[in-house]
């Protein structure tokens, strides 16, 4: 039996994304035991960790399957809801013209927070986060006074995948003393050390104990509203000829990285993050089914996910 407060925060899930690399629908791939997919564990971390309930957010169309997939996994009796992502467009801005996709991860959020009263967490469905990361999270969005923006950090040197380059976002302290995350591209390890290049070009050396996020945020109602305002604002440069509709994204580290460096929002990291798993490319696939199989016979989950 999972039981959480009355009043306890929501967990939101981001399976609206289109799976380039990965080459098609990982948010609903059949990857644990049963078929389930590996948003479900997640969401069953979450829920086992108190959180009150589970909004999956997708892209509109394909609600349905993205339903149909969580509810196997987690039973009739999980408190689970799927929303699109669709947020009401901008009055202001330049409807577009071509665009077809989901518009990011920023997007997303907003979608999910129409759906949600309060504080909520948020993460990747396609993303194994650790039953260790969710409590950490709960834990900052109940505090007496929480953080504008919550970011549970993991070590980079263990959210790698043997396949190829990842994008990791480099948490770390800026100059005039507020917290930043450097997007970090084709990270991956030499030797001892992490080496990649930010989006500016620059090329950095990590750590393997730098920490980094994986998009496990917890908001709170006042990042919203900041999230909010920077849609409008984003919405409103698509019209600039050096914008590129198809291309551009409203990314969510992105967007509260930079509400963070002006001083909008106060964001804090939380170490937490210790037992990532992820599928990237469709290489990695293998890997996670043999990482949830041994979940299992451990006893980290129980053999279905059922949530009475």
């Amino acid at each position: 039996m999972i039981e959480a407060a009355a009043d306890a925060p929501s967990f939101v899930l981001l399976a609206g994304g289109l799976g380039r690399r990965f080459g098609g629908d990982k948010q609903v791939d059949p990857v644990g035991p049963r078929g389930e997919p590996l948003g479900a564990y997640t969401a069953f971390d979450a829920l086992r960790a108190g959180f009150g309930e589970v909004v999956i957010v997708a892209r509109p169309g394909a609600e349905r399957a993205v339903h149909a997939a969580f509810r196997a996994a987690l039973g009739p009796e999980a408190p689970l809801r799927v929303v699109p992502q669709s947020v009401v467009w901008p009055e202001d801005a330049p409807a577009p013209s071509r665009r077809t996709r989901p518009w990011g991860t920023a997007h997303a959020a907003l979608a999910a927070a129409a759906h949600v009263p309060g504080p909520f967490g948020i993460a990747n469905a396609d993303d194994g986060y650790g039953p260790d990361a969710l409590p950490a999270l709960l834990e900052s969005l109940v505090e007496a006074a929480p953080a504008d923006v919550t970011l549970v950090t993991y070590e980079a040197g263990g959210v790698l995948s043997p396949h190829g380059g990842v994008s990791r976002g480099w948490v770390r302290e800026s100059s005039d003393g507020h917290v930043e995350v450097i997007e970090v591209h084709e990270l991956q390890a030499d030797g001892s050390v992490l080496r990649g290049t930010t989006g500016g070009g620059e090329a950095v050396e990590l750590s393997r104990d730098t920490p980094v996020s994986m998009n496990l945020w917890g908001l709170t109602s006042r990042a919203v509203v900041a999230l909010e305002a920077g849609w409008h604002a984003f919405a409103r440069r698509l019209g600039r000829p050096e914008v590129r509709e198809l291309e551009v994204e409203y990314a969510l580290s992105t967007a509260l990285n930079g509400l963070a460096r002006d001083g909008t929002v106060q964001l804090q990291p939380r170490a937490g993050g210790r037992d990532w798993f992820g599928m990237t490319f469709a290489t990695d696939r293998p890997a996670v089914m043999e990482r949830l199989a041994t979940l299992h016979a451990e006893g980290v989950y129980p053999t279905d996910l059922t949530v009475a």
